[in-house]
């Protein structure tokens, strides 16, 4: 049952509604859905029954409810605001709202800024994706996200250290997710290139030195100790500088770097050979200690560390030069020559480390040093410990058996004598240590000599010299051995210079051992080198002669195969490298030995033939760098490094310092010898054979870092750069495509991967000779692999089309940026190929257009940093603005096709009728239009498509509820120009109508505004007819012409032209006589000069009167005849001419009676209806700003569309013209003449009605 009036049931429902809707606000709240329900059947209700105050009442607290819960533009507002426009239709107190954004604009692509809470949006994003399990996504926003804080790094100046401090977390959260997938080494590779851009970076942030130490904490469990502890010597060096050693974060700083080393020395333990990581440790440790001036715990903690790491790996050098550094400090070295006690602090650590010291000197041969830190270690424990003192007895031992090591029987005896006379002061004569004394004493005596030999021994070599050298002989063998343990250097010179003189001369006469003529030479080379006399300093020629004649004995007496005698090679080649004039004798001299092993069976361990070789090699280096070998040796200088390079790359790697060293020597040499291309080419291939066999077996990213550096040097040496470079983009992409390419010449094994970025990147930097960004360059070869791997993967899988897209236009914006032509062209074809077979069809366009389409697409996409897109919006972004461009540039024929590809392609994914869509398909109608010098068959083309694409967009409109009333005013224009363009006059005319009727809801609007809307309505209703004409069209117009002439008078410019375009629908619908009353009537009011009303006008121009007169005879014409009598007319123009007689428009004008009754050329075109040139009609005073003055043109409403909360302002109007409107409402006036019917006015549904008593009627 429906109801259209109150009764007693509508009372009743009434009243329970009220309480439902009371009840339910207090239990569910005012924005409940089952409040929002009652109050909307409420409202329903009465306007079912007409009280639209009580409705309009409901349906405003509905609205403003609905606002704040689904926000405005939604379309339940949307909704609840047409129904609110519905029951407010009738109110003349009623104004249009506006929506408060435009609904055709479209948002303007503004310029990212990568702030702080933009670096945390993506951080976030790429962590949720993490979570997804969405790993790949997820490395492309952190490798994306670092490499745009490196650009901000290199361009940003004021907040410089803040984005770097950014740029350093996010690479770190990087290498935390390469962590946690287990991608340690290519985490270690970001580290590597991150501490290589910063050692030298100066900052004075206190927060940028914490940032390193996180990073210096990471390496530590990435292992990378070397790297850590230079991190943190950094960070301690800035605390110091700043006066905050003392700090909190120093001291931890402090203990992370002490934890550090013993953790590497801990690794490496087992380690016997120099380790690659090991370099920069011991520079750091060196640094320490060069620069400090006191000890703590910590830094002997760090020596002590470092000193075992030296000794087990045999570094004795390193460990000596540290452990006297700490001597010194501790104050135990600073007594030389004086008496010498324990340091008060750290005695026993000072007791260990020359313990250590000593042990060193010792496995260096350096025999003399070492006694003499034992020596003074014993000196120093005797005056500062007590005779029961334990560490008394450890130091004697260590003495004792340094001493029979090295059969220093007499230095051992008069320790031992020395010992018994102190004992003897505080143990008394009888003591067990005396007795224990005695025997050993006793023994020693007994075994080698009595007393005091020396004397015993010089006596005899006194009496009997050198005269009986076989009863000599033995005493000069004591004598020797006594001065050598004595370190009577003089005196030891002389006996062996004799004792060198009888081996020399008499052979074969004494019994002389292997042992005994090495260890002749031994002392006469130390005490020649050593103990010089004369000047001090040493005769190399004597030295040389001397190991030629070990060499030439030991091959005499103990035959040329014998160890000892290629002992004496090795020697004797040893002794001429040592000095410049002998290293071309010393290439023979190696060149024998090498010759010698091999062809003997005596064998030599693997480690004596490995410093053979390298010492070998080092005389070939010199020989070739002096320019003084021949081609002869140069060839076997060749083959040796050959064979040493192979040697070293099986036993330590490829990659391996020593390995590439002997390299470079290897490819020096090569190259310059070389003398054809061919000899060129070969050294080319070589180096690039073991580059790229280091990038296949190495698999560790410190050792890549040196290695590349070290392999570069070589490249630059010789001046391949631009091969190395070329090496380096083949290997970049065949690692991030995973395929070969036939013109790179090689193929890189499918094994190697990122982890061989470290060495590329590092290669590529050091060939074009920068050092200060290897950040950047990471992180850009990353990304690169990354978007490859994202989009490689989206065309191999059934990918959505948003996602195919999106992965396609990154790294095509990627490659565009660094001018990659050839991979562009090669990604354009392969998403072309699947593009097409997926939209191919639907699209209608031929292919070349689509993939001209397709481009600007990716184009687009590109060029932001989404990483989610409306594949919709993106399209019509793109083919608006390609549309736009082809435009521009004359181009009409692509134009058309991209457009309509861009429409088809919109279509295709659910068309314009989306939030937001609309203001794109009103933007690429408008620009099909293509106003323009193009061919008339091109225009009409075009004007279908853009008719086409309206089509959608006005159905769009209808879906979302656009209600075209509430349009902003140059949004209105728009629209109507668009439509007029389009000569779409069916959709022109309805849109016309609507605004029309609801014309007095438009308070803003001025009188010319109104009269432009009702001629823009009578035109376009009067094209849309099928006929050719409209009748509804004419009535409309005399309608508004009859009121013009009641309000503004007959001869208002407004009413003349509308006068006119009345007489033109009439003379298209073949009304010639009502043309011809209408030129008629204005003469006569013209003529007349009154109309009755002094606030009108009642003359007007010469022109003017002349075009009436031309459009009365051109009716005249067209008619065949007058409608009255001849003589009226003739008179009526008379009079016309007597009043403008003065005006040169009215001279030669031909008399009635001369007008012919037929058209004629001269009035054929005059008086025909003419399409207007603009369609427009809110003129520009009337178009209103937004709140605050700002202009409405240009927003967007991507969310919907908004009304303004309050109705706009009433604008105050006045004038004679709209206080005339309302004296003339509801008169039923006859007109003097014509076919303006009273009852026109009155009845016909079209006129102008009043704007609240203020509008024209």
């Amino acid at each position: 049952m429906k109801f259209t009036s109150r009764t007693e049931l509508m009372t009743f429902r009434e009243e329970m509604l009220k309480f439902i809707v009371t009840a339910y606000k207090h239990t569910h709240g005012d924005t409940s859905d089952v409040v929002i329900r009652f109050t909307k059947t409420l409202a329903e209700l009465y306007t079912a029954i007409h009280e639209e105050e009580h409705a309009t009442q409901c349906w405003k607290e509905l609205h403003t409810v609905i606002t704040n819960k689904h926000g405005e533009g939604s379309d339940f507002e949307r909704e609840i605001s047409g129904k609110l426009m519905v029951v407010l239709k009738g109110d003349e107190d009623f104004e249009v709202g506006r929506y408060r954004r435009d609904i055709f604009a479209v948002g303007d692509e503004s310029t990212v800024v990568w702030d702080t809470a933009r670096i945390q949006m993506f951080l976030k994003l790429a962590q949720a994706c993490e979570h997804r399990k969405e790993l790949h996504e997820a490395e492309e926003l952190y490798v994306t996200l670092w490499t745009r804080l490196l650009e901000l790094c290199r361009h940003e100046s004021s907040h410089s250290v803040e984005v770097r401090i950014s740029m350093l977390q996010i690479a770190v959260e990087y290498v935390h997710f390469l962590r946690r997938q287990q991608r340690t080494e290519e985490a270690k590779n970001v580290l590597i290139v991150i501490w290589t851009e910063h050692k030298h970076y100066g900052c004075e942030s206190e927060a940028f030195y914490q940032e390193l130490t996180a990073i210096a904490k990471l390496m530590r469990t990435l292992e990378l100790h070397s790297l850590s502890i230079s991190v943190l010597e950094r960070v301690s060096n800035f605390y110091k500088a700043v006066g905050k050693h003392e700090s909190s974060y120093a001291r931890e700083c402090e203990a992370t770097m002490i934890e550090v080393f013993q953790e590497s020395t801990e690794k490496h333990s087992s380690s016997t050979s120099r380790s690659e990581t090991s370099d920069e440790m011991e520079t750091v440790v060196r640094r320490m200690f060069s620069s400090s001036t006191t000890l703590s715990t910590e830094t002997i903690k760090i020596a002590r560390s470092a000193v075992h790491m030296h000794m087990r790996q045999e570094r004795w050098s390193e460990a000596i030069s540290l452990l006297t550094r700490t001597l010194d400090l501790m104050k135990f070295t600073g007594s030389w020559g004086g008496e010498v006690c324990l340091p008060n602090d750290y005695a026993d650590e000072s007791i260990e480390f020359a313990l250590d010291l000593g042990k060193c000197y010792m496995r260096s041969k350096r025999h003399q040093e070492s006694l003499a830190v034992y020596l003074q270690l014993w000196q120093a424990v005797r005056s500062s410990c007590g005779i029961d003192d334990k560490r008394r007895t450890v130091i004697l031992d260590v003495l004792v058996q340094n001493y029979t090591e090295h059969k220093r029987w007499r230095a051992l005896v008069e320790l031992q004598k020395d010992l018994l006379l102190e004992y003897r002061r505080h143990l008394g004569k009888s003591h067990e240590r005396i007795i224990g004394l005695l025997y050993f004493l006793g023994d020693l005596t007994l075994e080698h000599g009595h007393g005091y030999p020396e004397d015993y021994y010089r006596e005899i070599v006194d009496i009997i010299g050198t005269s009986n050298t076989k009863l000599s002989f033995r005493a000069y063998k004591r004598l020797s051995q006594i001065y050598y343990d004595e370190s009577n250097w003089v005196e030891l010179r002389i006996v062996c210079d004799v004792l060198w003189t009888l081996l020399t001369t008499q052979t074969k006469e004494h019994d002389y051992d292997e042992n005994y003529v090495e260890l002749l030479y031994i002392r006469y080379a130390y005490v020649l080198k050593h103990h010089n006399r004369g000047n001090g300093k040493l005769d190399h020629k004597h030295l040389a002669i001397v190991a030629q004649q070990y060499r030439d004995i030991c091959v005499t007496k103990f035959g040329s195969s014998s160890a000892v005698a290629i002992r004496a090679r090795i020697e004797y080649a040893s002794v001429l490298m040592e000095d410049e004039s002998t290293k071309v004798e010393a290439v023979n001299a190696y060149e024998e030995i090498i010759t010698t092993t091999q062809n003997s069976k005596a064998t030599i361990d693997e480690t004596t033939m490995s410093m053979v070789k390298s010492r070998m090699t080092e005389a070939y280096v010199h020989v070739h760098r002096k320019g003084i070998s021949s081609a002869a040796t140069t060839e076997k200088a060749i083959a040796v490094l050959q064979e040493r390079f192979q040697q070293l790359k099986s036993s330590h790697g490829v990659a391996h310092s020593e390995a590439l060293s002997v390299l470079n020597e290897l490819i020096s040499m090569r190259y310059k010898t070389k003398k054809t291309d061919e000899d060129e080419q070969s050294i080319v291939r070589l180096l690039q054979e073991h580059t790229l066999e280091i990038l296949t077996k190495e698999k560790q990213s410190q050792v890549l870092f040196e290695a590349a550096n070290a392999i570069s040097a070589i490249y630059i040496t010789c001046g391949y750069h631009a091969q190395g470079l070329e090496l380096v983009q083949a290997a970049r992409r065949q690692i991030i495509s995973g395929h070969s390419e036939t013109k790179s010449g090689f193929k890189l094994d499918k094994s190697v991967g990122r982890i061989a970025f470290v060495f590329l990147v590092t290669f590529e930097l050091a060939l074009r000779g920068s050092s200060h960004n290897y950040s950047e360059v990471m992180a850009d070869w990353l990304t690169e692999a990354v978007l490859y791997d994202n989009y490689s993967r989206s065309l191999t899988t059934q990918s959505k089309t948003e996602l195919l897209l999106l992965r396609s236009a990154h790294l095509r914006s990627f490659w565009v940026v660094r001018s990659r032509r050839e991979e562009i062209e090669v990604l354009d074809s392969r998403v072309f190929d699947i593009f097409n077979k997926q939209f191919g069809n639907a699209l209608k366009t031929r292919p070349e257009m689509i993939k001209v389409f397709l481009t600007a697409l990716l184009v687009h996409i590109g060029s932001g940093d989404a990483y989610d897109i409306h594949v919709v919006k993106a399209a019509s972004i793109a083919g608006n603005n390609k549309v736009e461009e082809l435009i521009q540039k004359g181009k009409y024929q692509e134009a058309a096709e991209v457009g309509y590809c861009t429409f088809q392609f919109v279509m295709t994914q659910g068309g314009y009728q989306q939030a937001g869509m609309i203001g794109y398909g009103f933007k690429l109608a408008k620009y099909m239009t293509a106003r323009g010098n193009l061919p008339a068959e091109m225009h009409t083309k075009m004007l279908q498509a853009s008719r086409e694409v309206m089509a959608e967009v006005l159905n769009a409109c209808k879906a979302l509820n656009v209600n075209f009333m509430q349009l902003h005013d140059h949004e209105l224009n728009d629209l109507v120009e668009l439509l007029g363009e389009q000569e779409n006059y069916k959709e022109l005319e309805i849109i016309l109508e609507s605004l029309w009727k609801s014309r007095h809801g438009q308070k803003h609007w001025c009188e010319d505004t109104l009269i432009n809307l009702g001629v823009r309505l009578v035109i376009s209703r009067h094209l849309a007819s099928s006929h050719g004409h409209s009748h509804g069209a004419i009535h409309l117009a005399e309608d508004i012409t009859y009121n013009l002439r009641r309000v503004l008078g007959g001869l208002h410019p407004h009413t003349l032209k509308m006068s006119t375009l009345l007489s033109q629908l009439y003379t298209s619908a073949k009304l010639y006589s009502d043309a011809l009353n209408v030129h008629e009537e204005i003469i006569q009011l013209i003529v007349s000069g009154d109309d009755g009303d002094d606030r009108t006008i009642d003359v007007v121009s010469a022109s003017a009167a002349r075009q009436q007169v031309d459009l009365l005879k051109a009716a005249y014409q067209r008619n065949g005849g007058w409608v009255k009598s001849p003589d009226f007319y003739r008179k009526l123009i008379n009079n016309l001419t007597k009043m403008f007689s003065k005006s040169s428009e009215f001279k030669n004008i031909q008399p009635v009676q001369e007008w012919q009754a037929k058209p004629d050329n001269s009035t054929a075109s005059i008086g025909i209806f003419e399409k207007p040139q603009q369609w427009m009609f809110v003129v520009q005073d009337d178009i209103l700003p937004l709140e605050g003055g700002k202009q409405i043109q240009g927003t967007t409403a991507e969310d919907g569309f908004s009304r303004a909360p309050l109705p706009m302002k009433k604008i105050k109007q006045s004038g004679w013209s709209l206080r005339r409107i309302s004296d003339l409402w509801g008169m039923k006036q006859q007109p003097s003449v014509g076919n303006l019917h009273a009852e026109k006015f009155c009845q016909a549904p079209g006129i102008i009605v009043g704007l609240h008593q203020q509008s024209l009627s």
